[in-house]
């Protein structure tokens, strides 16, 4: 069975977050919720595999705004130390 590297792809953006939240590391958690954004407007324009409606513009659009809150929130606690 051959996945889909655009499945690979969000995993790994979702892993970098996960490391850079474990560590307290919030750059490589912002580079990461950078990474979520990107991946969120593909999804949005070119969905998932074959797979294009309303679920998965949901997704991506999902994945822009969690990216985006993590990244504000990551923005605020680099520049509050």
């Amino acid at each position: 069975m051959d996945i889909p590297y655009i499945y690979l792809l969000v995993f790994i953006a979702w892993l970098v977050i996960g490391i850079g939240l474990f560590l307290k590391d919030y750059p490589i958690t912002m580079l990461g919720a950078i990474f979520v954004g990107v991946m969120g407007v593909w999804i949005t324009i070119n969905g998932l595999t074959d797979i294009t409606n309303l679920a998965t513009e949901s997704f991506g659009v999902l994945h822009i705004g969690i990216a985006g809150y993590i990244l504000i929130k990551s923005s605020v606690e680099v520049f509050s130390k």
